[in-house]
């Protein structure tokens, strides 16, 4: 199924490609439609002088009769391709239409094939709630709500284990004993359930109990016993930023270690698994009152919809599934308060960032009258995110980054629009978290990485169209002039027609390898003493050892790659 779906999603891309043609063709049609009104704006003028050469009866010179014969020709092809131009796009309307019902069908097939009903991980839910309650003499009613509605498998399988972890949570954290409830004022049964629907591209899955509620004070008094804060920084948090803590790795409220407590693991990885599915978590605790713990995951796993957003010179796209407003707003909306740039939403001050200052691409925000918002709703918080402009939405076929650039930090994955443009697809939940307490001043100039110089050329090689296109995003965002080669033997040939400062390559490609390609280069009397830097998924010390020896400059692995590491390798190759 898996690999029905990859050659699914190809079809779509096809389809994708058919539609951006058809589109190229109308623009075809609009051009000569207007060569056809300027014809017809002169035929007149062309039949009078036709008929004055006829009636005239005369030897007219050779120049003449050329430019009369092209006429008489341009009329006849003119109202050809005009014919043709309108059958083609009849054609190409048709098959694009059935291109398109075709891989709709077809994704449907395979996606309805994939689903299953929430119901099969379920089945030992109520044991597990039943046993633990037991062990802990407590006393509890599970109801679940929304067994039938079905998910992808992959999806379901993934969340099996956060969801035991949240019921487990719920038992042991959330529920009193019968005598701690009855003091409470509340029935000796506790209630915990789960609500499963689905709302748009999403499904919502929602844990509740009627506990004691997350006991903010306990959750304060951790974060101090584990240094994350100080004790006035811990009691400086409001009641939302507080118990979102209880994600933080290693966190733990109970001080003593039990079979099912105490060892601060489980809730980290609950949002590590919900976020690795692109979805995000949200909380509403009460106290007294109980807990309602919420999943937003997505349906599809290959088809997102995203907001394309225009930050300096890049498109990037934005979960749609984390946006809760567009506006554009007067510059003079946007107010500083201890240092932090605000926006008033629907009477709450909510934090505005520049998102190409977060991201280090050169932006020309400050310079507008008006402001172009999106206020992203991730990790339990709401921020604003000023952007240079709000271009459309796209259902967009997302291509995973992949192992080796899986930790790229703010991007979630690639994607492929309409037109069948690579763009980079945010992570919504690493935008907020590094946005918060980070919310820039009103006419702070953004931050730019800056190359050494600004004409230096770089040449990227790699087979891979996601890597390609994220090193050149990279690059070409801290200034540097880029381009790009899909393996060595192509880049053999461009290293020949232009000049470059630093290369960049893959090693494992087709047809001529890295390794092979600095080689070549450093037996090249004109290009020998060119910066070659490796960038590989090959972490070996013998496949470093290799790189080194057929000449590189400088060995990157991958899996350990940022782009502040990669612009300091190539300042210290230069």
């Amino acid at each position: 199924l898996d690999t029905l779906m990859g050659e699914a999603t190809e079809l779509l891309v096809a389809r994708m490609h058919a539609e951006a043609q058809q589109r190229s063709l109308a623009d075809v049609r609009r051009m000569h439609a207007k060569w056809a009104r300027e014809w017809r704006s002169v035929r007149a003028a062309y039949i009078r002088l036709m008929r004055r050469v006829q009636a005239q009866q005369e030897q007219i010179s050779p120049e003449l009769g050329m430019m009369l014969k092209f006429l008489e020709l341009n009329q006849r092809y003119l109202t050809e391709s005009s014919r043709r131009l309108t059958v083609l796009a009849q054609t190409m309307t048709q098959d694009t239409l059935h291109l398109t019902a075709l891989s709709d069908q077809l994704q449907d097939d395979i996606s309805a094939m994939r689903l299953v009903p929430f119901e099969t991980i379920a089945s030992g839910f109520q044991r597990a709630i039943r046993d633990l309650a037991r062990e802990l003499g407590k006393q509890v009613q599970f109801e679940l709500n929304g067994a039938t509605v079905e998910i992808d498998k992959t999806v379901l399988e993934t969340l099996k284990d956060p969801m035991m972890h949240l019921l487990r949570n719920a038992v042991d954290h959330g529920i009193g004993t019968p005598s701690e409830r009855d003091l409470a004022g509340k029935p000796a049964v506790g209630q915990i359930r789960i609500g499963v629907e689905q709302r748009g591209g999403e499904i919502v899955i929602t844990v509740s109990d009627d506990g004691r509620g997350i006991d903010l004070q306990r959750v304060r008094r951790a974060i101090v016993r584990q240094k994350l804060l100080s004790e006035p920084e811990a009691q400086a948090l409001n009641d939302e930023e507080a118990q979102f803590y209880i994600f933080h790795p290693g966190l733990s409220t109970t001080e003593r270690v039990t079979a099912v407590s105490g060892r601060g693991i489980g809730m980290d990885v609950v949002r590590d698994r919900v976020e690795g599915l692109r979805g995000r978590i949200s909380i509403r605790s009460l106290p007294g009152e109980g807990t309602s713990i919420t999943l937003h995951v997505p349906v599809s796993l290959t088809r997102i919809r995203c907001i394309l957003l225009q930050v300096g010179e890049q498109v990037l796209a934005l979960p749609a599934a984390a946006v809760r407003r567009m506006q554009t707003l007067p510059r003079d909306a946007i107010f500083t308060a201890e240092g932090q740039a605000l926006l008033m939403m629907d009477g709450q001050a909510v934090p505005c960032v520049t998102l190409g200052a977060l991201l280090a691409i050169p932006s020309s925000v400050y310079v507008e009258d008006t402001a172009q918002i999106v206020l992203v709703q991730a990790a339990n918080r709401l921020i604003a995110f000023e952007v240079d402009a709000l271009l459309n939405d796209q259902e967009l076929v997302l291509k995973p980054l992949g192992r080796e650039l899986a930790g790229a930090r703010y991007i979630s994955g690639a994607a492929l629009t309409a037109t069948g443009e690579v763009v980079m697809v945010l992570n919504a939940n690493d935008l907020v978290r590094g946005a918060t307490g980070t919310a820039l001043p009103r006419r702070a100039a953004p931050t730019v990485v800056t190359p050494i110089q600004q004409t230096l050329r770089v040449l990227v090689v790699d087979d891979s169209i996601t890597t390609r296109t994220l090193e050149k995003n990279i690059l070409e965002t801290a200034g540097f002039e880029t381009s790009v080669a899909i393996d060595g033997l192509e880049a053999w040939a461009l290293l020949h027609e232009r000049e470059f400062d630093v290369l960049i390559s893959d090693v494992e490609m087709p047809r001529m390898n890295g390794l092979e390609l600095t080689s070549l280069l450093r037996q090249d009397a004109k290009l020998r003493d060119m910066p070659v830097i490796l960038l590989t998924s090959l972490a070996k010390p013998e496949q470093r050892e290799a790189g080194l020896r057929a000449g590189a400059d400088a060995y990157l692995v991958k899996s350990q790659f940022d782009q502040g590491e990669l612009l300091r390798t190539i300042q210290s190759v230069l």
